[in-house]
């Protein structure tokens, strides 16, 4: 649900009249594209290659159908995404992109299976955290927050996904205690002490 979230939060950001630029940084699934209907010929992985952007209207930075809301897809599928990411090149992109734009939404992998999520994290202002209900482990949770705070990454809040109050008791939120693979985050709200 991460892809969906960033997107309806650009979506959002777009409709108070910011222009807003989503990244598709998830260079393994990309899935930004299937969403606005948008061609994955070129993108970010092509950028940081230093591929020369296609001509036409589609070029490079493609602006969707919604006013003030762009996209940057994930592009040609590569060997090494990861170390693209390490690239002085997204320092750089992100740079021109700030200047350009009053909002860039990166969406990334999974942060606990890939590293992707870590590298863009420490280059960010600020990340949003994407937990899933009843899949996300309280160890996973904690292990990602703890990873961020090791990075020095800035946790602007969090997003509880596939939450629903009927299937819980009262109403109550719950962690689940599965083995799945999937993305574990954890927002702890700032109290001004230090834990």
């Amino acid at each position: 649900g991460k892809s969906t979230v960033v997107s309806n939060l650009g979506l959002a950001l777009a409709e108070i009249k910011q222009r807003v630029l989503l990244v598709d940084a998830d260079m393994r699934k990309p899935r930004l594209h299937h969403i606005f209907g948008i061609p994955n010929d070129w993108g970010l992985s092509d950028l940081l290659q230093g591929k020369p952007a296609p001509e036409g209207p589609n070029a490079g930075i493609c602006e969707t159908s919604y006013p003030g809301l762009y996209l940057l897809p994930a592009g040609s599928e590569t060997v090494g995404t990861a170390s693209l990411l390490y690239s002085a090149k997204v320092a750089e992109m992100l740079r021109e992109s700030r200047s350009e734009f009053d909002m860039v939404l990166i969406d990334t992998p999974p942060m606990l299976t890939m590293p992707d999520a870590r590298v863009v994290g420490r280059l960010a202002d600020a990340v949003i955290l994407v937990i899933r209900s009843k899949q996300t482990t309280r160890d996973m949770a904690q292990t990602a927050i703890q990873r961020f705070a090791e990075d020095g990454t800035r946790v602007l809040g969090t997003v509880l996904n596939d939450w629903d109050p009927k299937s819980s008791p009262n109403g109550y939120y719950g962690y689940g205690y599965g083995h799945k693979s999937h993305c574990g985050y954890y927002y702890q709200r700032d109290t001004g002490t230090e834990s």
